[in-house]
C-alpha cells in the first residue's frame, strides 16, 4: 500500500514538473532570446544527480582549470607557443568572464543635461553679437596710430613663423595660414575701382571682407572677391588674391593648400 502511494506521489510530482517546464518553454518562446550562457539547465540535468556531482572549485583549482582549458583550445600549436600564450595572457592577471553592466542613473543624466543647458545659455551666438554691435569699432577708436603697435606685433609674429627661410613657396604657404590681423595691405587691383590704391592695417577679418584703418584715420570695408592685395614681408613683396582668402581666419589655418597657378578672370557684364 505504501509503495502505491509513493509511486502515485512521484508520478504526480513528475507531471507537475513537466507542466512547469512546458509553461516555462511557452513563456520563453514569447520572450526575447536569451544568451545560452544564462539559459536554464535542461530538465534531464535538473532531475539527474549530475548537478549534485559538480565539484565546487576553489581559487587554485579554478586557475588550473582555466590553464588546462586554454591549452586544450590552442593544442594545435606547439607546446612552446602554448606556454608563451598562457604566460602572456593569463599569468598574474584577473580575467572578467562577463562585461560588467554600469547602472544607468536618471539623476546623473538629468544633471548632465542641466550642465549642457547652462553652458549653452552662457554662450552668445553670432546673431546676438551683431545685434549688440560687438563687431563695431567706436568712432574714437578709428585712429591709425592706435593700431601701429598691433602691426609691430604682427611683424614679430611673422618673423617667428617664417624664420630665416628664403624659399618663396614656403613663405606663401605659411602666409596663407597665418593670422592677418595687424598686417599692412594695399589694394592693387579690384573689380571695384574705388578700392584701388587703398592701404591700411587690417583690424578685422571676416569670411568675405577685410576692415582696414587707413593713415587718414578712416575705416574701409574691402571685399575679398575680385580684389588683389600686396603686403611687405621683410625683403619680399607678396601678392594675395582675395579669391583664395575667402575663409575665416581660424578655418584658413586648417586648410591643406595646393600649389596651383592663379588665373584671375574679370566678370564683366555684357
Amino acid at each position: 500500500m505504501e509503495k502505491k502511494v509513493k509511486a502515485k506521489q512521484a508520478d504526480t510530482n513528475k507531471r507537475k514538473r513537466a507542466v512547469e517546464f512546458l509553461d516555462a518553454t511557452l513563456s520563453q518562446e514569447n520572450a526575447p532570446p536569451v544568451d545560452p550562457l544564462y539559459a536554464p539547465l535542461p530538465m534531464a540535468v535538473l532531475e539527474s544527480n549530475v548537478k549534485k556531482k559538480l565539484p565546487v572549485m576553489t581559487a587554485p583549482d579554478g586557475v588550473k582549470f582555466v590553464d588546462k582549458f586554454v591549452k586544450d583550445i590552442v593544442k594545435n600549436h606547439n607546446q612552446n607557443s602554448v606556454d608563451s600564450i598562457v604566460n602572456a595572457k593569463l599569468a598574474g592577471k584577473a580575467l572578467l568572464l562577463d562585461n560588467p553592466q554600469t547602472a544607468f542613473s536618471l539623476e546623473a543624466a538629468q544633471q548632465k543635461k542641466r550642465q549642457r543647458d547652462a553652458m549653452n545659455e552662457k554662450r552668445m551666438g553670432v546673431r546676438e553679437r551683431k545685434t549688440r554691435s560687438m563687431y563695431n569699432i567706436e568712432a574714437e577708436a578709428i585712429k591709425y596710430e592706435l593700431y601701429v603697435p598691433l602691426h609691430q606685433l604682427w611683424v614679430q609674429y611673422m618673423q617667428d613663423l617664417i624664420g630665416t627661410t628664403d624659399n618663396e613657396l614656403t613663405i606663401c604657404m605659411k602666409l596663407l595660414k597665418a593670422d592677418l590681423h595687424g598686417a599692412v595691405v594695399k589694394v592693387i587691383r579690384s573689380r571695384v575701382p574705388s578700392y584701388v590704391g587703398m592701404c591700411g592695417i587690417i583690424v578685422q577679418e571676416t569670411e568675405h571682407a577685410f576692415k582696414l584703418i587707413t593713415s587718414t584715420n578712416s575705416m574701409k570695408l574691402i571685399l575679398k572677391a575680385g580684389t588683389v592685395f600686396t603686403l611687405q614681408l621683410g625683403s619680399h613683396v607678396v601678392t594675395l588674391y582675395g579669391e583664395h582668402l575667402q575663409h575665416r581666419s581660424a578655418e584658413r589655418s586648417k586648410i591643406k593648400w595646393k600649389h596651383k597657378p592663379t588665373v584671375e578672370i574679370d566678370r564683366k557684364s555684357t
